[in-house]
């Protein structure tokens, strides 16, 4: 599983959200069968960059709320890789954003829980790359 998520993470720095984020699907189905919440926040935090890339920051931010909501319940932060390409994914949805579009999107995925916020990464997949 983690194998599938460092193949996301390479195919997303490559370029290719597409496939990172068929990788990072994957890997989350996976994570979520074994209950792993730590790979699951690394998925939802993968498919927030992917979805980012792929010119949905609106929905982007919710999940990378998501990603910092599960993380800091189980008490566990990322790993400098993984945290520069969170925090860049989330500065640049920002950014694209105006305050108030991005404060919704923020809370959003904070209170929701855990499997629907999966369910809303898996659905973020299906979405074209624009």
């Amino acid at each position: 599983m983690s194998s599938l998520t460092n193949l996301g993470l390479v195919s997303y720095v490559q370029g290719d959200a597409a496939t990172a984020g068929a990788y990072f699907a994957e890997s989350l189905v996976m994570y979520q069968r074994l209950g792993r919440k730590q790979g699951i926040g690394l998925c939802l935090a993968g498919i927030a960059g992917v979805d980012e890339a792929c010119g949905h920051p609106a929905l982007a931010v919710p999940l990378s709320g998501a990603t910092t909501a599960l993380l800091d319940a189980l008490g566990v932060q990322l790993d400098p890789i993984d945290r520069a390409n969170y925090e860049h994914n989330l500065i640049a949805a920002q950014n694209q954003l105006d305050a108030d579009q991005y404060a919704t999107a923020w809370a959003e995925e904070q209170t929701m829980p855990l499997e629907q916020a999966i369910t809303a990464a898996l659905g973020v997949l299906l979405r074209p790359c624009v």
